[in-house]
């Protein structure tokens, strides 16, 4: 789900293809672009998040937002995601661009469905407890305030 560029139209065009030829055609839609309502149900409705990027990611806000409703996820251990994980513990990570070790990572999380309800919930309280628009404001305001005391200090 979400936003295609018109530009990404083939690529789509080409997963699905590839997704039919391995006979799994029934078990792979594009939602399109859901509003807001649309877009958490379609979260809440995953029993795990996974995002095997290639080049590593700075934000995570797919990540963040499949914790909100409250996926585990299992992510590359690259970018952001090892500061993710490591503070949420709301799933785990594999080594990137090896499809065997995401799919152990995969397995690992299916074959123990009590450790991957736990890593949702971890991931749902952290972003309920440390991960809000207004604690990161406050955060980003606090880092403006210090930044500018530093500066008047050295001068």
């Amino acid at each position: 789900a979400g936003y295609l560029d018109p530009a990404d139209q083939p690529y789509l065009a080409e997963v699905e293809h590839r997704v039919a030829a391995a006979g799994l055609a029934d078990r792979f839609r594009y939602h399109g672009a859901p509003d807001r309502a649309g877009k958490m149900a379609i979260l809440r409705s995953f029993d795990l998040f996974c995002l095997p990027t290639l080049l590593p990611e700075s934000k995570g806000l797919p990540v963040l937002e499949a914790w909100a409703g409250g996926a585990p996820a299992v992510l590359p251990s690259h970018g952001v995601f090892v500061e993710l994980i490591g503070d949420t513990g709301g799933g785990m990570l594999h080594e990137p661009e090896n499809a065997a070790s995401l799919a152990e990572a995969i397995a690992a999380m299916i074959r123990d469905p009590v450790r991957a309800m736990e890593c949702g919930r971890r991931g749902q309280t952290a972003i309920l407890e440390r991960y809000t628009n207004s604690i990161a404001a406050a955060r980003t305001i606090e880092w403006y305030h210090e930044t500018l005391e530093a500066h008047a200090l050295s001068r």
